[in-house]
């Protein structure tokens, strides 16, 4: 069996091409990417660490790029983050990419100097097989997926339902 080898190479480099696993370069002038992570208040878009019970939550992921130029990140697929809540024993509860399907592509994501982008999700206080979370102490860890950033982890509380608590921050 005869293979032409020009189809051969029109073939194979796509793969190639695919699996090449580009790091984010290193930063200049002694500056960094940073990433900042908020829980917010759903109603006055304030940083909390004690939540309503059952009352919905945002978080807030910040991707920063202090440096002089350009960063680039690339991700092996069209899940460029996700959040994940955990409980006081460390026990997965949620996380945000739970259910969700995602493109199976290279995407980028290119940050001028100065540049920013935020990753929003609401946190309906559910975990990922639909219940409500218990009052208590969480963490909520945000990650961007590719190379580079740090992850950023929050602590907070969910009040019992009743308590007279209140977030003076």
């Amino acid at each position: 069996m005869k293979i032409d080898k020009r189809l051969f190479i029109i073939l194979i480099f796509p793969i190639v091409t695919a699996c090449d696993n580009k790091e984010t370069p290193p930063p200049q002038n002694g500056l960094k990417v940073e990433t900042i992570l908020h829980v917010i208040d759903s109603d006055n878009g304030k940083p909390i660490t004690q939540l309503e019970y059952g009352k919905p939550v945002r978080f807030v992921l910040e991707l920063i790029n202090s440096t002089n130029s350009r960063v680039e990140y690339r991700f092996s697929s069209g899940k460029q983050y996700d959040f994940e809540v955990r409980d006081g024993s460390n026990n997965l509860v949620w996380n945000w990419a739970h259910g969700q399907a995602f493109i199976q592509s290279i995407t980028f994501i290119t940050l001028d100097a100065g540049g920013k982008v935020k990753f929003t999700p609401l946190w309906d206080q559910k975990d990922n097989m639909g219940n409500q979370v218990a009052p208590g102490s969480y963490s909520v860890t945000g990650m961007i997926t590719a190379p580079g950033p740090d992850i950023q982890k929050q602590i907070f509380t969910i009040e019992k339902p009743g308590s007279t608590e209140v977030d003076t921050e």
